[in-house]
């Protein structure tokens, strides 16, 4: 009796798992434009800015922080996810099939780059730009001189212990970073 609980046992530890796939299929083709910016705040690009933005990324994370088998876009993507919802990490890393360690990365590696090209984002200053823009919203929402809409959102974050933590205590208690963007007619920067 003893000698088959031994065989069961070492019958068990010799099976191989089966390998299991995830479906990863990218959201940017799969989704409509209202689902891409119900889940991500974000359209899809169609325009020359959106791609700007896209290969400035491209350029600016490192090949050290590349993961393997995620490319730019999804890693995009899973960045904006989480910080448009602010969700935990474990929420993103289920939705996209990612370990908790490349959410992470990707987030690091993302926010890093739009940190490092803030410089390159422009507001238009010419009054031919500015009345062009006047004049996309007008067309859009029959509102007069608008030249930008803005939006915010408060992402959480872990509490630290310096001089300066309650700096990033919001008005509703906990710990949070306040993020603000303005667009124009055509949601570019």
């Amino acid at each position: 009796m003893d000698a088959l609980i031994l065989l069961q046992n070492a019958y068990r530890r010799n099976l191989q798992r089966e390998r299991v796939f995830r479906d990863r299929s990218n959201d940017l083709e799969t989704l409509d434009d209202n689902q891409l910016i119900s889940r991500y705040r974000f359209p899809r690009a169609k325009n020359k800015g959106s791609s700007h933005i896209y290969d400035i990324l491209r350029e600016n994370i490192s090949i050290k922080s590349q993961i393997k088998y995620h490319t730019l876009g999804y890693r995009v993507l899973v960045t904006l996810r989480f910080l448009a919802k602010g969700d935990f990490q474990s929420e993103t890393e289920d939705i996209h099939g990612v370990t908790k360690p490349s959410v992470s990365r990707s987030i690091s590696a993302v926010c890093n780059s739009i940190c490092n090209n803030m410089d390159n984002i422009l507001f238009p200053n010419d009054t031919e730009e500015l009345r062009r823009i006047k004049e996309e919203f007008y067309d859009m929402a029959q509102v007069p001189n608008v030249v930008g809409a803005i939006d915010g959102t408060l992402i959480p974050i872990q509490g630290m212990s310096s001089d300066d933590e309650h700096v990033y205590v919001c008005k509703k208690g906990f710990h949070s970073l306040n993020i603000q963007a303005v667009v124009d007619a055509k949601m570019r920067q």
